[in-house]
């Protein structure tokens, strides 16, 4: 028997063990969204106000940190730093972009290639 949403009985998305829950999709969005807001509140770890700079990578871990802190409301800016390691910094760049593109933020490049003369590998 599959096992179900503990909030709507739709199909589990994720089982989340701390909490001993299963979650579909869109609620554990919700929870996830919720737990990172009351995490800064409790912490006071951003003041109202202030605006936060986001390291994006372009991968998913730092889009959806950018994401959950866009949709909570915050005024966010991305930095991404090329690493200057060939394809791999160049796909990475151009995630990050795109990901900037869809959110409708800032994204500030560094280049340590740029900055040194060679990349982080040749460092």
């Amino acid at each position: 028997m599959p096992m179900r949403c503990k909030f709507c009985e739709k199909p589990a998305f994720i089982k989340l063990h701390y909490p001993k829950m299963y979650l579909c999709e869109e609620h554990f969005k919700e929870y996830f969204e919720k737990k990172v807001r009351r995490t800064i509140e409790r912490y006071k770890l951003i003041k109202p106000g202030e605006r936060i700079l986001v390291v994006v990578s372009g991968g998913k871990d730092s889009a959806v940190t950018a994401h959950v802190f866009k949709k909570l409301g915050y005024d966010i800016e991305c930095l991404h730093i090329n690493l200057g390691i060939g394809e791999y910094s160049e796909k990475s760049e151009e995630y990050a972009r795109k990901q900037c593109e869809a959110l409708g933020v800032p994204l500030h490049i560094v280049r340590v290639k740029e900055l040194l003369g060679k990349g982080i590998g040749e460092v």
